[in-house]
């Protein structure tokens, strides 16, 4: 019972407020707070440190829930997925989160670290929001040990960057009809893109239960309803890059 109670003090009532860039956060989930796990670690819930209430829940398929594993990375606890797991929608199909509005600008953040053997798999989705045409950022693309990101689970509209082994920030910014993306800070270089419409389903680890389920740990998940600003992707990524000790590109 001493690790389950470690885990109450991770409570939905705990909420953090440590990250300086706030604007437009509609999403945050955040390993070091509001988890709700069983004895094992099991995690059926975790809450939503934005103050926008999308808690992501796996209530109807126990066998699919991620594990909570403190003192992962820089001495914080993460969500450990093994490809089958997710959070955000029920088995059953789920509903949308009403606090994503469909929008045409967004940012979407990862910190992340695929298990081994991640450059011979094919497509997993870290965190996204919903298919059909909705936006995911995927550790993994169609090309295997690959960044991009994915709308409506079947085209990829980026200059896919490849991946290093070991933990990594990952950021999509898209706006007025142009995405970029950036690994630890890195500007991978923009790239044409649909218009997605936003909204849906909010998931972490999978893009739905069962589909392009992601393998490895989960550090951090957040969705801005905004194309951040340079200034406060800089801002950002210097606040994760030192919570969470990854090394940043300029640093």
């Amino acid at each position: 019972m001493a690790f389950f109670r470690s885990l109450l003090g991770h409570a939905a009532s705990r909420v953090l407020t440590d990250n300086p860039v706030r604007a437009g956060l509609t999403v945050d989930w955040d390993p070091r707070a509001g988890v709700t796990a069983d004895a094992a670690g099991l995690v059926s819930r975790i809450a939503d440190q934005s103050g926008n209430g999308n808690a992501a829940t796996n209530t109807d398929a126990p066998s699919a829930r991620p594990q909570w594993v403190d003192g992962v990375v820089n001495g914080l606890p993460v969500l450990r997925f093994d490809g089958a797991d997710f959070l955000g929608a029920s088995a059953s199909g789920g509903a949308a989160m009403a606090n994503l509005p469909g929008l045409d600008d967004w940012t979407l953040v990862a910190v992340c670290r695929p298990a081994d053997g991640f450059g011979a798999r094919t497509t997993e989705c870290v965190i996204g929001a919903g298919l059909d045409s909705h936006a995911h950022i995927a550790a993994l693309a169609n090309a295997p040990g690959k960044l991009g990101v994915l709308y409506g689970g079947v085209a990829w509209h980026t200059s896919q960057r490849d991946l290093a082994e070991g933990w990594q920030l990952l950021v999509a910014v898209r706006a007025a009809g142009t995405l970029r993306l950036y690994v630890n800070n890195a500007d991978v270089g923009e790239t044409w893109s649909t218009a997605p419409s936003g909204g849906g389903v909010l998931m972490l680890g999978a893009a739905a239960p069962g589909v392009h389920g992601f393998a490895g740990d989960i550090a951090r998940g957040m969705i801005y309803t905004a194309a951040l600003s340079a200034t406060d992707r800089t801002t950002l990524a210097a606040y994760l890059g030192t919570l969470y000790g990854i090394a940043l590109a300029g640093s």
